[in-house]
Order: structure tokens, then C-alpha cells, then sequence
């Protein structure tokens, strides 16, 4: 039976029942199980879709003649360290000295065809886990988000000059490619007259089939150098940030093993890979507030904070490896205690000491995005999708809290849903004209056995997402070699 978890939704109670239900894969004759072994990995930006090999026997991906090269000096090291950068320093310290000493092995993989190969064995980004940033949001966490728009820009600035370093201290060492700098096109809120995009389906779904094998940063960037100089308010320019986004950037993942830490890295690759969008629409949506596609941007940012709670989970439910004592090194293992060693100060300043705090405040997060959605949004587009997705938060918030004040208010966000003019989309209307049947069922107040049944209407809303969206992966990224 196939596992999988969508990483772009948070709704950990609703996937397990999915995981559990879903049968549409298409069973195949697979090799017999494999065990790999492979060193730390110095694959540097972006989610490769390659399938993994192991490395050299020192543990990196270069030749002797790049490896002699003259590592950073201590001066410049210190400079990096009077600038803040002293932590950043410190991790990519750690992980050169780790690098040749973990071995990555395969071992105790569910071989039923479910999971395709090339996912299973493709390489995994453990150095910029490590040294990267898997939690961007927690920083910022409890800062109001009209404020993080405000400081967008800097927060900007910031990421691309922590990358300028990160590839700067890696070409010492190991003459690595110049990073990919995305960068957003000065100036977007200009009052000018702009091209209208007009782009028919076909040619949209050929564009995002073919840019979905491209490392993650790259398809922002082709994204932006080709679509972000037209109309954000006519056409189809919104349309297509959130094709780019829902189609493209977000992605499945796969349980595959019973040993949990193949999911938890693959969690956290995610993770990884959703920092620099997260960064670039920031600002994105700092210059283009006020228009359609700075709502189709809000949308998204909404929901990488949902998939951020899920991915803090994963530090909760790994905390046994802090009491790891074995001699050998396992990749996996130590790639994750990394993670939690860096968070755990953080986590404990922002006073998040259990998941449940994580989850709350998240959650908050989320509602505070959707409702500036709500006021800035133009002309009401989409806003029967906001008014749904308020709901839907907050009737999360009513049932895992047994608080009927947040149900209430679900229920009365709902009903604005009816009587407000709507103009765009609403994705969600099948879903929320079932939740309207069971609530004109109970008139004067909720049974049980409704809560109940619109919750699970809630937690199955998405089947036919996923069941379409792994269909599309696999034909276009884990196609099966012959």
C-alpha cells in the first residue's frame, strides 16, 4: 500500500487515512532490495532529480587537484564572524570535518512497487540541510506579518549574501560552480503600462511539464525573467504564479521505509527547497501588494507555513537521536541531529517547548495571512477561497483544541461565503457546498456526528489533488527505466 505525504498542506490528521485509502498506483516488477552506500554528498542548491551514486572514497564530489586547493583564510573567516555570520561559519565547519566519515546505506526499503526507484536512490542535498536554513519562518515567527512584508527587501538581501558565502567558502575548498542568484526585478510596483499574458492551456501545461525537472531555484528564476514583467492584475499572469507554485514547487514525498529518518530527510529537502521562494515572493509580494497575483502569492505563503508546522514536527518526533551514542556514522542520522542541534536554542527562546506550542502558533500565523488577504485583495478575487481557508483554520484550531468559540466562528467565516461577491476563482467550492449540507442540518447547533462528518470532508478535499499530482510526477520525474 502506498505512503505518501503531500508537502504543501500541513494536515497531518487528514493524510494518514489518505495514505492508508490510496490504491491508484500502478504496481511494477522492481529489482530485488538494494542496499547503496554513499558519502556526504556536495551537490550545492536546488533539488536534483538524479538518481544517488556513491562518492569518491574521501567522501566528496571533486578530483585530488581541486581538493588541495587553498582553503578561506582564518582573517577572512573572522571577518564573516564580525558581519553575524559566525554561526553559518561554524556549521559549514562542521560539515567539512563530517564529510568521509558518514556512510549513507539503504537498507530496509519497502520494495512493492509503490515507490519508484529513481525517488528512492536520488541525491539528497545533506550538506544544505545542514548548513541551509529547513525552518525559515521560525526566526520571524512571532513578528506580525505586515511587518515581515515590510521587511522583505532586507530579508532578501540577507539570503542571497548568506548564499554568496556559503558558495564562496565551498569555492575554496572544492571550486564549485557560481550559485544561482534569483533576484527579483527592481522597481515592480512602477505605475507604468504593462503587457497583458495571454497564454493558452496547452502551451501553460507544456511550460510547467518542462520546467518541472529543473532545479527549483532555476524554475523561479525562469519564472520570473519570462512572466513577472507583465500586467499582475489582467490576463493570466496570477493564474500562472499559481500554477508555478501548486503545479511545480511543491512536490510529493514518500514513506518508504520503516525506518523513519528516509522520511524525515526527504521532509526536510523540501523544507529546504521552499527558502528561496519563500524569500523571493516575500518581496514579491512587498512590491505587487494590492493585486491579483500578490493574492495568488498570499495563497501559497499561507500554505508553506502550514508545511513549515509539519516540518518542525519532525524535530519533536526525532528526538531520540540526541541520545545517539554509536561510534558509527550514519548520514541520515547525523544530518538530522544537525537540524536539531541548530533549532533547539531557537525553539526554546521563542518558548516553543512541544509540538502543540509549534502548532498553535502556526496556525495564528496562517489566519494572520489569509485576513491580510482578505483586506488587500482587489475587487474580492478569490475571496470565497479566503473565506473558505479562514474556516478551514480555524475549525483545525475548534477541533484539536475542543474549543467550540473557533468552530462558532468557522461556521460564521463560512456563511460570508454566500452573501459576498466573488469574482475569479473559487477552488473550493465542491468542497464547501458539502460542508453547506451538513450544516443546514444541524439549524440550531452542532451534533457530533456533524463535526465529525465535515471534518472529514476537510481531510479528503484533496484526494483527487494528489492522486493527479503523483500521476504527473512519476510520468515526468520517476519514470521507470527500462
Amino acid at each position: 500500500m502506498i505512503h505518501f505525504i503531500l508537502i504543501i498542506s500541513a494536515l497531518a490528521p487528514m493524510y494518514k487515512p489518505l495514505m492508508l485509502v490510496c490504491g491508484f498506483h500502478e504496481f511494477v516488477e522492481v529489482p530485488e532490495e538494494k542496499e547503496l552506500s554513499m558519502e556526504l554528498t556536495m551537490e550545492n542548491s536546488g533539488d536534483s532529480e538524479k538518481t544517488s551514486n556513491s562518492l569518491n572514497k574521501n567522501g566528496s564530489d571533486v578530483n585530488e587537484e581541486e581538493s588541495d586547493k587553498e582553503k578561506i583564510s582564518e582573517a577572512e573567516l573572522k571577518k564573516l564572524k564580525e558581519k553575524g555570520w559566525g554561526d553559518l561559519v561554524e556549521r559549514l565547519k562542521e560539515v567539512e570535518e563530517l564529510k568521509g566519515k558518514a556512510t549513507n546505506k539503504f537498507e530496509n526499503i519497502i520494495k512493492d512497487g509503490s515507490t519508484a526507484d529513481k525517488y528512492i536512490y536520488r541525491e539528497r542535498n545533506y550538506e544544505d540541510i545542514m548548513v541551509k536554513d529547513v525552518f525559515p519562518t521560525l526566526e520571524t515567527i512571532d513578528k506580525p506579518f505586515s511587518e515581515l512584508v515590510k521587511l522583505a527587501p532586507t530579508e532578501l538581501e540577507k539570503f542571497l549574501e548568506r548564499n554568496e558565502i556559503i558558495q564562496k567558502y565551498r569555492k575554496n575548498l572544492f571550486e564549485a560552480e557560481e550559485p544561482l542568484k534569483t533576484e527579483i526585478v527592481k522597481n515592480l510596483d512602477e505605475k507604468k503600462s504593462k503587457k497583458i499574458l495571454n497564454i493558452k492551456k496547452e502551451d501553460r501545461e507544456k511550460y510547467f511539464d518542462k520546467s518541472l525537472t529543473f532545479k527549483k531555484e532555476e524554475q523561479l528564476s525562469d519564472f520570473i525573467e519570462k512572466f513577472l514583467g507583465f500586467d499582475p492584475d489582467k490576463g493570466d499572469l496570477p493564474m500562472m504564479f499559481r500554477d508555478l507554485y501548486y503545479k511545480n514547487l511543491q512536490r510529493l514525498a514518500y514513506n518508504f521505509s520503516a525506518d523513519s529518518t528516509y522520511f524525515t530527510i526527504d521532509y526536510f529537502q523540501e523544507n529546504l527547497n521552499k527558502e528561496d521562494y519563500l524569500k523571493n515572493s516575500m518581496k514579491m509580494l512587498s512590491d505587487l501588494k494590492g493585486t491579483k497575483t500578490a493574492s495568488e502569492i498570499l495563497f501559497s505563503l499561507e500554505n508553506i507555513y502550514e508545511i513549515q508546522s509539519n516540518a518542525i514536527q519532525q524535530y519533536f518526533s526525532n528526538q531520540n537521536l540526541f541520545e545517539d551514542k554509536s561510534k558509527e556514522k550514519e548520514l541520515r542520522k547525523e544530518t538530522i541531529k544537525q537540524v536539531l542541534k541548530r533549532y533547539k536554542p531557537l525553539l526554546k527562546e521563542k518558548n516553543l517547548n512541544t509540538y502543540e506550542d509549534v502548532w498553535t502558533i502556526y496556525s495564528k500565523k496562517k489566519e494572520e495571512i489569509i485576513d491580510y488577504l482578505i483586506k488587500t485583495t482587489p475587487e474580492n478575487y478569490r475571496i470565497s477561497d479566503a473565506y473558505f481557508e479562514k474556516g478551514r483554520i480555524l475549525w483545525d484550531r475548534g477541533i484539536r483544541k475542543s474549543d467550540p468559540k473557533n468552530l462558532d466562528e468557522a461556521i460564521k467565516t463560512w456563511n460570508k461565503i454566500s452573501s459576498t461577491t466573488n469574482t475569479g476563482d473559487f477552488l473550493n467550492e465542491k468542497t464547501f457546498k458539502q460542508i453547506e449540507i451538513e450544516l443546514k442540518k444541524n439549524p440550531n447547533g452542532l451534533e457530533k456526528i456533524t463535526e465529525m462528518q465535515i471534518s472529514q470532508i476537510l481531510n479528503m478535499r484533496l484526494f483527487d489533488t494528489l492522486n493527479e499530482k503523483k500521476i504527473r510526477e512519476d510520468k515526468i520525474l520517476w519514470k521507470k527505466v527500462k
